[in-house]
């Protein structure tokens, strides 16, 4: 940039700078003669201008001090331009949400102007220029041009807040099907999708836990069974050579229901070979009880259904009749349900036969 760009440029500002002043004076006094009223604002536009105007001079002070070639590192005017800064951009996103509620503030002070005549507000100084500028347009002018271009977005809506039931009543009785209302409460149906899901992954935990080495280690401590030994005489078997055992168990039943011999791959002799020649690691076992908490409260949910289910079926063989009671035996009844049913069967043909006898000797 040369010379003269500079100077046209500081030109430029100074004018600039001048048509500023000489506006800011007419609008300070507009408002000492009560033109305007500069009270019951908007708080929130108020802070925005005053943090703004502090970093504006904020800013003139910086460029001052360069200009006298003064240091500005560790000066307070850094601190103060960080501060208003921040506060600016904190600012934006709040200036979004409520951009819809202050354009129609502005909107209505700036229709108010235009009924009075002489309370026009003038946004330029020159007497020839005409204003052409609506209420609206002078509303978005005052606005900061970085907010939503869909102001309407963020206006209230009140008919969110209810549930027209009238359309839904008429609905319902067009097309002969009830619907339940959106807001009762509904049951919420699992998916057997989410039920299959959700016990596949308990019985994934349920084999994991019994894998681990705490539970085996358990199991060899409390249980009366004789300890289990591997052909090299160690009780102590890991979880990996267990799982070796089990695969060649396996391997071995099959070779013999077949009548053939299954070949080994090299991975499989190389893996095989490693875990044989390799040491075990004692520390590798530290986090099987992990999954301990998760087997625990899959059990516990499972006595709660268990109990829930017994209390449904007490209460319905308390309720259910004789005959219910006979096809219930019929089709696999439990023996206190048969026992009371005979005391209940024996007790009704002692009746009929008393009946019987009492019936003939009135008759002779």
């Amino acid at each position: 940039m040369g010379h003269s760009e500079v100077a046209t440029k500081l030109d430029t500002l100074a004018t600039h700078a001048d048509q500023v002043r000489q506006l800011v004076d007419k609008q300070r006094q507009r408002i000492a003669d009560g033109e305007l009223a500069t009270s019951n604002g908007l708080s929130f536009l108020e802070v925005k201008h005053h943090t703004m105007l502090s970093y504006v001079a904020n800013l003139a002070f910086v460029a001052q001090l360069k200009l006298h070639g003064r240091q500005i590192a560790g000066h307070n005017v850094i601190q103060s331009l960080i501060e208003d800064r921040t506060v600016l951009e904190k600012m934006k996103p709040l200036e979004q949400r409520l951009k819809y509620q202050i354009d129609k503030l502005l909107r209505g002070a700036v229709v108010a102007a235009e009924s009075a005549p002489h309370q026009t507000l003038a946004t330029t100084d020159d007497p020839e220029k005409k204003r052409e500028s609506d209420g609206s347009a002078l509303a978005a002018a005052m606005l900061n041009e970085d907010a939503l271009a869909d102001a309407s977005a963020f206006r209230p809506r009140p008919q969110s807040l209810a549930v027209d039931v009238r359309e839904e009543d008429a609905e319902a009785l067009e097309s002969g099907v009830y619907r339940a209302p959106k807001q009762t409460p509904v049951h919420y149906e699992e998916d057997d999708g989410l039920t299959a899901q959700r016990e596949k992954s308990e019985r994934r935990q349920m084999e994991r836990a019994t894998r681990s080495r705490l539970v085996r280690d358990l199991m060899d401590e409390y249980d009366e069974r004789p300890e289990k030994a591997t052909a090299t005489g160690n009780a102590s078997v890991g979880v990996a050579d267990s799982r070796m055992e089990r695969l060649a168990g396996e391997r071995a039943r099959y070779e013999e229901e077949n009548f053939t011999r299954l070949a080994m791959g090299k991975r499989e002799r190389r893996g095989m070979r490693k875990k044989l020649t390799g040491l075990d690691d004692e520390f590798a076992h530290l986090t099987d009880f992990a999954g301990m908490a998760a087997l625990e409260s899959s059990a516990s949910v499972s006595d709660k259904k268990a109990e829930v289910l017994e209390r449904i079926k007490e209460r319905k063989r308390a309720n259910e009749s004789t005959a219910e009671k006979v096809m219930r035996r019929r089709r696999g009844g439990n023996d206190s349900d048969h026992d009371e049913f005979a005391a209940q069967n024996m007790h009704q043909n002692k009746r009929t036969k008393f009946r019987a006898v009492k019936n003939r000797m009135s008759k002779r």
